[in-house]
């Protein structure tokens, strides 16, 4: 499942530019993102500030990794050269996905996604089809024409031989067959064959449960809400079948990250069936926050350090089924962990 996750977002950014940090600014209250409201009935939500990962973000988290900026400003720039497709011209992506149980410990991720910004997306697909030689095929659906493609081949063909290993493993997870089409002149529609022909024929719309749930904060580089699938615990290397209860106790979860002048900042909620699971959960995050805390207070590494500080500082409440968890995360240990990268 977390290999398929990690999919979606590689597939937008190769196709789209499905990635996004900003920093952040005073909230203020939105309307209901039009985009969500064109998205057929969904299980999971997200949305992604695509523009700002370039203008502003990329900048601030890489500062002290200049050279890890430079190799993901070069293989844009190649993607860019080989396909003609500039993912930095989109500002925002908002995918809608549905989670599939498949075996007791394997589900699977089914999704739409649509990425707006400032450029034609007609051009865009034509891009594609260059890029992808021929590899692909059109069905009509309604008046509308959809373009079906094989991604790991336009992958091999187009990614650069020192693109990391880590994005050839998450291209080997995607789904074997993927639809591109247009919404308007200026956003594209994507995901599987399935869920974009069900897009296209605007026959449901994202429960009201999960729409409520998604964050009114303006400058929030991702917002989320999800409805908890079931089963979830089987994905939890757990014997206790006390935390395994209140792990199913969560019928929903949702959240918010964003930056700011002196760091990174989230927030996640998770919504109960009711106020004494709820209590539960806070008991049982207040406990492993404490037991965190000891375990790698002591570690002399510096990564580690970090993440004690990290786990003490984090702020849970509790209100009506509700239990919330508050980070703040300081530009230097953003520049710590960054560091640890890469060791042994």
């Amino acid at each position: 499942m977390k290999s398929r996750i990690l999919s979606i977002f590689t597939i937008a950014l190769l196709l789209a530019n499905a990635t996004g940090i900003s920093l952040a600014a005073t909230p203020r209250k939105k309307q209901a993102n039009p985009l969500v409201a064109k998205l057929p009935a969904s299980d999971a939500v997200a949305i992604v500030d695509a523009r700002r990962i370039f203008d502003q973000g990329l900048g601030q988290v890489l500062a002290s990794k200049q050279d890890l900026l430079a190799k993901i400003t070069g293989h844009l720039d190649d993607l860019q050269a080989k396909t003609g497709i500039d993912a930095r011209k989109f500002d925002q992506i908002v995918i809608g996905a549905n989670i599939k149980r498949q075996a007791v410990k394997d589900f699977d991720v089914d999704f739409v996604a649509f990425a707006r910004g400032s450029m034609n997306a007609g051009s865009l697909i034509s891009a594609a089809k260059l890029a992808s030689n021929a590899g692909y095929r059109e069905e009509k659906h309604g008046d509308r024409t959809i373009y079906i493609f094989t991604p790991k081949s336009i992958a091999d063909k187009n990614l650069p031989s020192s693109a990391p290993a880590a994005v050839n493993q998450v291209v080997d997870h995607v789904p074997a067959e993927m639809a591109v089409t247009t919404l308007d002149a200026n956003t594209l529609v994507f995901g599987s064959v399935g869920r974009v022909k069900e897009t296209l024929s605007a026959r449901s719309t994202v429960s009201p449960e999960i729409t409520s749930l998604l964050s009114p904060r303006t400058t929030s580089v991702l917002t989320f809400a999800a409805r908890m699938p079931e089963g979830v615990r089987n994905l939890l290397p757990m014997d206790n079948d006390e935390l395994a209860k209140t792990i199913e106790s969560i019928k929903f979860i949702s959240g918010w990250s964003d930056l700011n002048a002196s760091g990174a900042v989230m927030n996640i909620t998770a919504k109960t069936v009711g106020a004494e699971s709820a209590q539960n959960l806070f008991d049982t995050v207040s406990f492993l926050q404490q037991l965190g805390k000891g375990l790698l207070g002591s570690s002399k590494k510096p990564e580690n350090a970090v993440y004690a500080r990290l786990i003490e500082s984090a702020k849970i409440t509790k209100s009506g089924n509700d239990v919330s968890f508050d980070l703040a995360v300081a530009q230097s240990d953003i520049d710590v962990l960054l560091a640890s990268i890469g060791k042994k």
